[in-house]
């Protein structure tokens, strides 16, 4: 839903039960690549002495 239009700029409304995260899709792509990091890091082998 647009909320506001204010020059170039256009603010957007998203309508959702709280528990769904909404986020814009640089945000989204972020977290993903957070995840993958860290799924990544916590497979990684680790020595023991």
């Amino acid at each position: 839903v647009v909320v506001e239009i204010r020059g170039d700029k256009v603010r957007l409304g998203v309508e959702a039960p709280r528990e769904v995260p909404v986020h814009r899709r640089e945000v989204y792509d972020a977290i993903q690549r957070s995840q993958h990091t860290d799924d990544s890091s916590n497979n990684a082998p680790t020595s023991q002495d």
